[in-house]
């Protein structure tokens, strides 16, 4: 804008020359000026000359006095610049995963003053990613000198210590953050997820409803962490009382969750209580049929094997060729003392589907009616069940029960030589 200014000043002072050269030919002017006996005398054309140039060294001198600060800023200009690239280029690198490259650049952003809290704080997550921890401390210590807030200084130490499975380490630090800020929904989520990864879930419930109001998560998030928590609940209760009132404070909408009934089945069969984990298997398995879910039911203790019996052999119509199902009435057959219709649901469950667990409910069956050679077998096939081996094939009832032959013996490879008094010479030796 100046260099246009100064354009038309120019051209008007030619304009207004021209226009006022014919006048000033006939009739110069004349200009005296006296001061203090000193005078000056020139025409008028001359001394609107003088004027010109007189402005034109003030005006020179003006901006050789302003060199040094222009320069200066300049200067500073550019090292703003070339940190601010640094910068980026640095974060580029961070995302691009060349964790040396990155480092470097954004300790160099900071030192030159570009956001110096911020790169630091970023060079100390490449530092991390490279394995440097004395590194990485050490900018997060010029984070918080270059008086960037002490709580991202604070949370970005809490969640590299996260990064690196030092739970304890961050726990300490984010719940100092809390007590400074309880609503701060970052830290809340943080604390949360170390007491998760601790299975401090007597933790996470307390943190739940704060969660709920100012953490920010979607009705899936909180519920799937509500459900996880009161899992970790049910695996930790100690006594089969502390197991029924955590499923009494769950209720209905949380047991309907897998992950829960799991949970509450897997603890209720480790403590002994089958009653009324029995009833709410059952009640789960009406609405929503699963394997495990289904096999706890069958593992469960119960006082009226009959009763569970009649409630699970009505799946039958829904689920005829599932072989659990058979496995789980036989098991309840063998419950209930019913040797014949035990031993039909495990040959047919063994039939459709052989489970290592059906061969050992049918061994038990067999030893509990004599048949010792078939128990011998069923033990023998789950066994190679499990080393993911070929089975041998069951007998018709009836049938004689062969049993396998044991492998024989290898054979030495080396004489054994006596001294004369009988004692072995070790191999080796003359």
């Amino acid at each position: 804008m100046r260099v246009v200014f100064g354009v038309l000043a120019i051209l008007l002072v030619l304009l207004l020359a021209g226009w006022l050269a014919p006048e000033l030919a006939d009739d110069p002017g004349y200009v005296l000026i006296r001061y203090r006996g000193w005078s000056l005398e020139a025409s008028l054309l001359v001394f609107a000359m003088l004027l010109l140039v007189g402005y034109g060294v003030i005006r020179l001198l003006m901006y050789l006095v302003r060199i040094p600060r222009r320069t200066g800023q300049w200067l500073s200009e550019q090292k703003s610049l070339n940190a601010q690239q640094s910068l980026q280029q640095g974060l580029l690198e961070l995302s691009e995963g060349e964790w040396k490259q990155a480092e470097r650049l954004l300790s160099d952003a900071a030192k030159r003053g570009a956001a110096a809290g911020p790169a630091y704080l970023t060079a100390a997550r490449a530092a991390q990613a490279m394995g440097d921890v004395e590194g990485r401390d050490r900018y997060l210590t010029l984070a918080a000198q270059s008086r960037h807030s002490d709580t991202a200084v604070a949370v970005t130490r809490a969640e590299l210590l996260m990064e690196q499975g030092d739970w304890l380490s961050a726990k300490e630090i984010l719940k100092r953050l809390r007590r400074r800020n309880p609503r701060q929904p970052h830290v809340l989520r943080l604390l949360t997820e170390c007491y998760r990864q601790m299975g401090r879930w007597k933790s996470v419930r307390a943190l739940l409803p704060r969660l709920r109001k100012s953490a920010g998560l979607s009705d899936t998030e909180y519920s799937r962490l509500e459900a996880e928590t009161s899992a970790g609940l049910m695996q930790a209760a100690t006594n089969a009382r502390t197991l029924e009132r955590l499923a009494k404070r769950a209720g209905k909408s949380l047991l309907r969750e897998r992950e829960v009934i799991l949970a509450y089945g897997r603890r209720a069969l480790a403590l002994g209580s089958g009653t009324k984990a029995e009833r709410r298997l059952r009640d789960y398995l009406d609405k929503n049929w699963d394997q495990e879910v289904l096999e706890l039911y069958g593992a469960l203790p119960g006082d009226d094997p009959k009763k569970r019996l009649a409630a699970a052999e009505a799946w039958l119509q829904k689920h005829p060729e599932d072989p659990l199902l058979l496995m789980t009435l036989g098991r309840l057959c063998l419950q209930a003392k019913l040797w014949g219709k035990a031993r039909d649901y495990l040959e047919s469950s063994i039939g459709f589907h052989p489970y290592p667990a059906a061969y050992v409910a049918l061994a038990e069956l067999a030893e509990e009616n004599g048949e010792n050679a078939l128990a011998l077998l069923c033990y023998r096939n789950a066994l190679l069940l499990e080393r993911g081996e070929e089975t041998e094939p069951l007998p018709h009832r009836g049938e004689p029960v062969t049993p396998p032959p044991f492998p024989a013996e290898p054979e030495a490879d080396f004489t054994e030589r006596r001294t004369t008094r009988g004692v072995p010479v070790p191999e080796g030796k003359a």
